[in-house]
């Protein structure tokens, strides 16, 4: 069952996004760091993400996207709501998934992060890509008010499948 959530979730992220969104509503602005960021982070956190999509079954390109989209990349960044680091996690997500704490060290930040992720895919049943993101960003209760039609069109989807389009 394992190989075939797999298989399904890659199938996913290699289906061509453009079918879905023209991302004509982001910012240009955020567009043009975006793609720089895309570039550049996995070159300084590959090893990282590389490691945590490993232990956590979760696909390189998905980490990379949350990274951009959350952080642009700035291991020390914070939000106003409180959350913190490249993956933008909230102190809670650490003692949720098992990795108490929330420093903002590149590898726990992108293992706590990852390990999020595949909490909402695996706890909460969240297996396609839009669903699983929208629920890291919203949570996995309010992600449930979407209509699986209404969830290609949250804003979040429309970042990550940019960021994935520009890889």
């Amino acid at each position: 069952m394992k190989k075939v959530k797999k298989v399904i979730f890659l199938l996913i992220l290699i289906f061509p996004f453009s079918v879905f969104a023209d991302n004509d509503n982001l910012n240009e602005n955020w567009k043009r760091d975006a793609v720089k960021a895309a570039k550049e982070v996995p070159k300084k956190f590959g090893m990282d993400i590389t490691e945590a999509a490993w232990k956590y079954d979760v696909a390189p390109s998905v980490i990379i996207a949350i990274i951009v989209v959350e952080s642009l990349g700035n291991p020390s960044a914070r939000s106003s709501a409180g959350a913190k680091c490249l993956m933008q996690t909230k102190d809670f997500v650490g003692k949720e998934v098992g990795l108490p704490g929330n420093s903002c060290n590149t590898q726990e930040s992108i293992l706590r992060g990852t390990a999020y992720l595949a909490r909402m895919r695996d706890h909460y049943g969240y297996e396609g890509l839009e669903a699983m993101v929208v629920a890291y960003k919203d949570g996995p209760m309010a992600a449930r008010k979407y209509s699986d039609g209404d969830i290609f069109n949250h804003p979040y989807v429309e970042k990550i499948r940019f960021v994935l389009k520009n890889l």
